[in-house]
């Protein structure tokens, strides 16, 4: 698939989430959304268009903190875990900046990966228990699934670039996750796209 044409993919369910306004669950659930996606169109273009990697994996990270404070409870327990997230990442970074495989784009790709993994432990507290915006079962579950083909897609993207830092892994292996790695994104994003719409709404 041509780089454009993947970046409009990304942009159309941006699009999608902006118009589920109207049907949407809970206006605040899709103001956090709306944001998420904002921000993953904006990193899109860094990766896919402009192939800056430091920048595109940092914005990035206000996708994962958009889509935390969307299911917490608690969003100031969850910012001081986020703050942590990010200090502990930059104190590490200010501390073995002597080491040579440590760079910019090593310490945000620390940040982002601590985040992500914050992201997917809250949405799976709110997929037993839900929010303050109590949305359905239907919704939470589609959000979940989202963000776990978001996180497959990432490890793809892992192995995919492994041989640029190990150049003993197995570079047949890296070439099968590059073609893996869109087949995972692009229905993530479009899950999370509807992922605020009240379906109730739709089907009267």
């Amino acid at each position: 698939m041509d780089l454009m044409i993947k970046f409009l993919v990304v942009a159309l369910c941006f699009v999608i989430a902006l118009i589920s306004y109207r049907y949407s669950y809970s206006k605040r659930d899709w103001a956090f959304l709306v944001v998420g996606m904002g921000f993953t169109v904006i990193s899109d273009y860094f990766l896919v268009l402009r192939h800056n990697y430091p920048m595109g994996v940092f914005t990035f990270c206000f996708v994962h903190i958009a889509y935390i404070l969307r299911v917490s409870i608690n969003r100031e327990k969850s910012l001081m875990f986020v703050f942590a997230a990010i200090g502990s990442g930059v104190l590490f970074y200010g501390i073995f900046s002597f080491l040579p495989f440590l760079n910019t784009l090593v310490l945000v790709a620390g940040i982002y990966a601590t985040l992500f993994v914050l992201d997917l432990i809250h949405h799976a507290k709110f997929c037993r228990h839900g929010g303050e915006n109590n949305l359905p079962k239907l919704n939470r579950y589609i959000m979940m699934l989202g963000l776990i083909l978001f996180a497959l897609c990432d490890i793809h993207v892992l192995i995919f670039n492994l041989p640029n830092h190990i150049p003993s892994f197995p570079a047949e292996l890296a070439a099968r996750s590059e073609n893996q790695i869109w087949l995972y994104y692009i229905p993530s994003q479009i899950l999370l796209a509807i992922s605020a719409v009240h379906w109730k709404k739709i089907t009267k």
